[in-house]
């Protein structure tokens, strides 16, 4: 035992022939025991932390010899060596690692070069996991590749991933499995470290994969064809691409199983990660993820589950990660965007300007009312309208009675131009060209993307805006995310307010309103501020409601489909602003 060959190393280091065993217990015969105080050995109170001796004596020595220690008395004393400073050593591990690094860090130091790094060890660059195994110039700041600028932040992903309907005799198949996933982890460009297979009594299997990244584990259920198993990695690099092959290296798919993916460490989450991604209930699929030259664009379907059952299924809209659209409530945002201006015009616009709006349903609110005639879509992406005409038909949806599906972009009366939105407003403004009764900005939130609102949302471009209005034109914007009143109290939200300062010096105070409305699929408050060239303008958008659906029935062509969310009592509570706003103006 490791007690026993302690007490031969203590009595060896002593220095006599008769202790010189050779790590055997020996005959106990003709040999008479040593007392502590004959081996240097002394006694004092007991530490909680000491060890204690073996429970039993031990001999050890040649035939000639003498070497048995007496049993510690536990409940008085205990036995502690203070024979030479080199047993003590061997006595306290603790010691012993102390000095071994100590002697490791010594060597390090001698062999540091004048560029602080260290000769014969090498940084090894794993972009995967954003680290490197060694740096001793870190002061505690960012660590920093040999040789690069990147900085490297602790952050990873988790696909958690529930497998049913799966093969019970594959789930209970150690061997094969292990091969499958080892497989799926090379092919994917992992680094694996070690596995660890079990077979489990009566049935199933717990393996354990460490890779460079981090780890793979899996437990199976076969009686039940089930398995959880989860996936971590480090670094950026998306695990979205692998979940197929991931379902399917357990014999199902991912329509069968639940899954989710977390974002660990210092990652920002999108809207497409918190709303899709992080959501295990209910089932989710995605329609189309690409790049375009201006951005990143997703759409998914997805179906959440509630306590009565499955969900209403919808389609989502992600640019750059932020939700844009969802076919479950677009309705509310749209309609709220369009309509409220479209009937504050004291004739009926005819000529109308859309900034952003790609996925067309802004368009497709317009072309709902009689008077118009021209309808401009500025939108520098035009992928956007792409995707969504071939995966969201819905938002570009201007059949209005027709026998079949016609496209709102079929509209002779629409134009789409895929430029740059603040050139086409100043060119326009300094050519004279025709001017539009209503221009509406359904843009990103400018809160949210500060880009964004510095270019789109400032003054010059609001002056060029209302440059290209007609005399009694309208402009209306969506500005995100309404205040709640605890924020009001304790956060002014300079750059909403700034904007809406800057409307009414635009188009006057008492001529510029607010307004909010609920959207669902955006969890909050949405919006909206509006700036009239006119007191008629003013004195339509506050008109009772009785007046605004009377305008509602004259001014939408008849066949359109009648308005989902709309009508004279939505425009009443639009009419007074929220107490938030109130607050902060």
């Amino acid at each position: 035992s490791s007690r026993r060959l302690r007490t031969l190393l203590e009595l060896r280091m002593m220095g006599g022939k008769e202790n010189a065993g050779v790590g055997r217990p020996r005959s106990t015969e003709n040999m008479s025991t040593f007392r502590a105080e004959d081996m240097g050995i002394t006694t004092r109170a007991r530490s909680p932390h000491s060890r204690r001796l073996a429970a039993s004596p031990a001999c050890y020595g040649e035939t000639g010899g003498v070497s048995c220690l007496p049993k510690p008395q536990r409940k008085h004393s205990h036995v502690t060596y203070l024979g030479s400073p080199l047993s003590g050593l061997v006595r306290s591990k603790g010691l012993l690692w102390f000095l071994m690094g100590a002697l490791f860090s010594f060597l390090v130091l001698r062999a540091r070069g004048p560029s602080g790094t260290v000769e014969g060890m090498v940084a090894v660059d794993q972009p995967h996991r954003g680290r490197m195994f060694y740096n001793p110039g870190w002061t505690g700041g960012p660590i920093t590749l040999a040789g690069t600028d990147a900085r490297y932040k602790p952050q990873g992903q988790h696909i958690m991933l529930d497998v049913y309907e799966s093969d019970a005799e594959y789930l209970n198949d150690m061997d094969e499995m292990t091969r499958v996933c080892k497989k799926l982890l090379l092919d994917a460009g992992m680094h694996i470290l070690s596995s660890s297979s079990h077979q489990l009594a009566p049935q199933g299997v717990s393996i354990t994969f460490t890779i460079e990244e981090s780890h793979l584990t899996i437990h199976t259920w076969p009686e039940h064809r089930a398995a959880l198993v989860d996936l971590f990695t480090c670094g950026k690099t998306m695990l979205l691409p692998i979940l197929p092959k991931l379902a399917e290296s357990f014999r199902t798919t991912e329509r069968k199983s639940k899954w989710s993916i977390h974002f660990r460490g210092e990652n920002k989450v999108t809207d497409l990660q918190e709303n899709v991604l992080k959501n295990r209930w209910g089932s989710k699929e995605v329609l189309y993820s690409g790049k375009s030259a201006v951005q990143q664009i997703d759409v998914w379907r997805n179906q959440l589950d509630g306590v009565s059952g499955p969900g209403t299924a919808s389609t989502n809209l992600y640019l750059d990660g932020s939700l844009q659209s969802s076919t479950g409530d677009e309705h509310i945002y749209h309609e709220s965007l369009i309509h409220p201006a479209m009937l504050a015009h004291p004739s009926g616009p005819a000529s109308v300007a859309i900034v952003g709006g790609g996925d067309i349903a802004a368009t497709r609110e317009v072309l709902r009312h009689a008077s118009i005639r021209s309808v401009k879509v500025i939108e520098l992406d035009p992928a956007v309208s792409q995707v969504t005409r071939v995966h969201m038909r819905q938002l570009d949806n201007c059949t209005f009675g027709a026998d079949r599906f016609r496209s709102c972009l079929d509209d002779p009366r629409v134009h789409v131009h895929n430029t740059d939105a603040v050139r086409f407003f100043k060119d326009r403004c300094s050519s004279g060209a025709e001017k539009f009764d209503v221009i509406f900005m359904d843009l990103l939130d400018p809160e949210a993307h500060p880009s964004v609102g510095r270019y789109l949302y400032s003054r010059e471009h609001f002056e060029s805006l209302r440059c290209a209005l007609t005399p009694d034109g309208i402009l209306i914007a969506q500005i995100g995310d309404a205040p709640s009143p605890e924020i009001a109290k304790r956060n002014r939200l300079g750059s909403k307010v700034e904007l809406i300062a800057v409307m009414r010096g635009l188009f006057g105070e008492d001529t510029t309103f607010l307004y909010d409305v609920y959207v669902p699929s955006f969890r909050g408050e949405w919006s909206f501020v509006i700036g009239c060239q006119t007191t008629a303008c003013a004195e339509r958008f506050h008109a009772s409601t009785a007046d605004v659906d009377q305008a509602i029935r004259e001014r939408i062509l008849p066949n359109a489909a009648p308005l989902r969310f709309f009508d004279g009592v939505v425009m009443a509570n639009f009419q007074q602003p929220s107490i938030a706003w109130h607050t902060l103006l």
